[in-house]
């Protein structure tokens, strides 16, 4: 899903790519629970749901979307600096 909606997005076919983009989401979510390299899955989804966002004009969306992946980024930081320390 994630690379058919990445091939919408480079022919410029943002709202076909949009639901596919949040199936993928969606999956990647659930993935992470049991593998953490999932989170980079998610991340990738996350900043092509925002450009998509934004390119259709949806900047509510887009805004969520922003919040999601910034409050992941701060996990997956804290994550690895406890990684590091042990």
């Amino acid at each position: 899903m994630d690379n058919l909606a990445f091939r919408y997005m480079k022919r410029n076919e943002y709202a076909k790519a949009v639901p596919l983009l949040e199936r993928a989401l969606l999956l990647y979510r659930i993935q992470e629970f049991y593998k953490s390299e999932f989170t980079y899955q998610r991340c990738y989804a996350l900043e092509k749901l925002v450009r998509c966002q934004k390119e259709l004009g949806n900047k509510t969306m887009a805004i969520l979307y922003e919040h999601e992946l910034r409050i992941l980024e701060v996990i997956s930081e804290i994550l690895t600096k406890d990684n590091d320390t042990k």
